[in-house]
This record gives structure tokens, sequence and C-alpha cells, in this order.
């Protein structure tokens, strides 16, 4: 399966990974595996959105930053894999982060506008162990973050 030509497909320019100034690396391959740190949902330079998920950011918005996140770690994987996502073998595991309060339980939705980008991009190959989690605040008031292991060819 050619997982680039899925990108065009799903008319998907991967953007270059933002520069990291923690001293942290966005990505780091053990042996097959690839594990790609924390991605925020950037466009543009900038934040889709800024807040708590259920409180100042509603629910199809941080579907949708989840999925743009999603996307900036894809890009990472391809910056890893000199420039294709053709050396991915399978996603492994997938774990969402979501800056929330109070009682919002809707996880999983948000979840969604990553999983679903992975199985449109990747098929069977896509579809991976998921762990979402609520927590207090993110880097930057970011609404969520994903990080991923992935079987590299």
């Amino acid at each position: 399966m050619d997982f680039d030509a899925k990108l065009d497909e799903l008319f998907l320019d991967l953007p270059e990974p933002v520069t990291i100034k923690n001293g942290c690396v966005h990505a780091l391959a053990l042996g097959k595996l690839l594990y790609v740190g924390g991605q925020l949902p950037f466009a543009d330079g900038r934040l889709v959105a800024k807040g708590r998920v259920g409180f100042e950011v509603k629910l199809d918005t941080a579907k949708l930053a989840m999925r743009t996140a999603c996307i900036h770690a894809l890009a990472v994987i391809a910056a890893q894999s000199n420039g294709t996502l053709n050396q991915v073998k399978r996603i492994v595991r997938v774990e969402g982060f979501l800056a929330t309060g109070g009682d919002f339980a809707d996880h999983d939705k948000v979840m969604s506008g990553a999983s679903e980008l992975l199985t449109a991009v990747f098929g069977k190959f896509g579809v991976a162990t998921c762990v979402v989690t609520g927590v207090a605040s993110l880097p930057q008031n970011a609404p969520v973050m994903i990080s991923m292991i992935v079987e590299m060819k």
C-alpha cells in the first residue's frame, strides 16, 4: 500500500515539524519502533484553539485539533523516514491528551479525530491501541496533544 499516495488522495500536505526548543527530539527510533513525542495542533504557526475541552473549546473544535496534531505526528514520521510514510509498517499505539476539567467524558469522540485520519491513511495498518487521558493543562494552553509508537519496515 502506498501511504504517500493516500495522503495525496486525501489532499493532505504534511507541514514541516515545529522547531523544538526544550532539548527534546520529535522522535526516537529504537529498533523497528519509532516513538513520536507529543505533538500539538499547530496551523500556520499558531495553535488552532486554546483552552480546555468542554469549556473554552467545543467538542467539534477539539476533534479537529486532535486531527491537526495527528497530521503533525505524521509529518514527524515522514521527516524521520526521508520524507515518506511508506516506511511505516503499522501504527502500534496512539496516546491522546486532552486539557479538560469538571465532568467532561467525551474523550473518545475527540480522539476519533486522530483515529479516523490514521485509518484513512493507513487502512488496517492504522488501527492501533489507543489511550486518551484528561489532564489539567497542556503546553502553550493547547486543548490536545498526541504521541505515537509506530512500527517501521
